[in-house]
């Protein structure tokens, strides 16, 4: 999700439009979403609450 979708749907669950339920499962789907592998767990999104990308070799 882009910072404007998700400023859209915040708006939305302000205003009524959107529930909450609704908007947790978009994140979910978006910004929040986490892949979990045998061996990592995978953050597709760090790079836009920290800056920089996470590599962990080993």
């Amino acid at each position: 999700m882009t910072p404007e979708e998700i400023r859209a749907l915040l708006k939305g669950v302000a205003d009524g439009s959107v529930e909450l339920e609704s908007a947790l499962e978009r994140l979910k789907d978006g910004p929040l979403r986490q892949d979990e592998l045998a061996f990592a767990t995978l953050d597709h999104h760090r790079h836009l609450r920290q800056g920089l990308a996470e590599v962990v070799y080993g």
